[in-house]
């Protein structure tokens, strides 16, 4: 895990609340460590996304026959 999100993450589960960030303030520590998507990796994710679908709806169909 990238230490920056590791960070992030042990702020936002600071016991006392006003120590946590802000919605603003995770979203500024994130912004700098998001990579560009390309329209190919928008087509695979699409893709994985609906096998993954008829995955999970083929394995309910043999969980109930009946549907």
């Amino acid at each position: 895990m990238d230490p920056a999100v590791a960070d992030i993450i042990r702020q936002c589960w600071q016991t006392d609340p006003k120590l946590r960030p802000t919605f603003a303030e995770i979203m500024a520590a994130l912004r700098p460590l998001q990579k560009p998507i390309t329209s190919s990796q928008v087509s695979r994710s699409i893709a994985s996304v609906s096998s993954a679908r008829k995955r999970a709806q083929s394995s309910r169909d043999v969980q109930d026959p009946t549907s």
